[in-house]
This record gives C-alpha cells, sequence and structure tokens, in this order.
C-alpha cells in the first residue's frame, strides 16, 4: 500500500497540472516518471518491514489517498498563487494557516504539550528550521514561471536519499545497497526527466 501511495502523489499532481495548467510531458518526462515511480515501488518491497505485511483498513487506504490528492493540490495551489504573491508572502500565509490548524487539532484533542520534553530534545527545533528552509525553497521555486509542477514533483521525490541515509545514520537500519541501487533508479528517472 505504501509503494502506490508514493505513486499517487505523484500521479495526482501531474494529472493536475496537465489539466488545469496545460503543462505537457516532455519524452524525457514520458521516460523518467516511469522510472522515478518504479524507484519509488521497488523501494517500499525491499525495506523488509512488519509494514509491508500489515494488512490495511479500507478506511486508512481512503483516508491516504485523500492525503496524497489533497498534497498533489496544494502543490498546484502554490503555483496558482504565485502568479498574484510573492514567495514570501505565500509562506507567511502558509505558516500562519499551518499555526491555525496545529491550535485547533490541539484544542478538539484535548492534548498535552510536553515542553520540558520538548526543550531537551534537539531534533524539535532542527525540524522546524528545516521544514521553514525546505519551503521557503519550495515557494522560491514555485515563483519561476518557467517552472513546472510535473517537474517539481519528480524532484520531490530524491528525498528518498535523504530517508535512505539518515535510516542507516540514526536507525542502524540494513539492506543499504538495495535501497540505494532504487534510490539510483529515481535519480535517473529524474535527470532523464529535466533533460
Amino acid at each position: 500500500i505504501y509503494g502506490v501511495l508514493d505513486m499517487s502523489r505523484v500521479i495526482f499532481a501531474t494529472t493536475l497540472a496537465m489539466t488545469f495548467l496545460h503543462e505537457r510531458l516532455s519524452v524525457g518526462q514520458m521516460i523518467g516518471m516511469p522510472m522515478v515511480l518504479l524507484g519509488l515501488f521497488l523501494l517500499r518491497l525491499i525495506k523488509g518491514s512488519k509494514e509491508a505485511n500489515e494488512k490495511v483498513s479500507a478506511k486508512t487506504v481512503i483516508f491516504a489517498l485523500l492525503s496524497c490528492a489533497l498534497n498533489a493540490f496544494s502543490g498546484f495551489l502554490d503555483k496558482v498563487l504565485m502568479k498574484d504573491v510573492t514567495s514570501a508572502q505565500l509562506q507567511i500565509w502558509y505558516m500562519f494557516f499551518l499555526v491555525l490548524l496545529y491550535l485547533a487539532f490541539l484544542l478538539i484533542k484535548r492534548t498535552k504539550i510536553d515542553w520540558k520534553a520538548i526543550s531537551k530534545n534537539y531534533w524539535i527545533p532542527l525540524l522546524a528550521v528545516m521544514f521553514i528552509i525546505a519551503d521557503k525553497c519550495l515557494f522560491i521555486a514555485n515563483s519561476y514561471p518557467e517552472s513546472k509542477i510535473t517537474i517539481m514533483t519528480l524532484i520531490k521525490q530524491s528525498s528518498c536519499f535523504v530517508t535512505i541515509a539518515l535510516g542507516r545514520i540514526v536507525y542502524k537500519e540494513k539492506n543499504i545497497l538495495k535501497k540505494s541501487i532504487c534510490a539510483g533508479v529515481v535519480l535517473a528517472g529524474i535527470i532523464i526527466a529535466i533533460l
């Protein structure tokens, strides 16, 4: 299921870009996109984790697919909104709505925050800073008129390299060579699509 969801994000984003922004796939993209999808799928197959064998309810699949569709729609909106606002303005509004949503979630769920534990965990502020930097880069990329959602969606899949590297360093995960080969297929697909 997880491999299918990885592919769904790419397919949803590409469909939106082609339908509403009239983006067209080049020959390179038509060759590169299936390679990226294949690499992502193979990565999930060789994970060897319990989650690969877990049974997933229909409700979980529906919500996961809805999440993928909304994620793709969010990327589509970023590109559309960039015609009228700057990357800085869009990021400020994005962060503002994100804070409101998280606050609403905390209030509805009545979740208590352990500020002491948060202050001792250096990963949390590091993650927050990296999240802001990553979004800034994405919004700047969206601000260029010649940038395409179809290409940026494929480039985003290069995050698998970070996942593999940190999985090895932090969690001592195995099968790194196999995972690296699959990530290589993803990278080759991205390069072919960009050229």
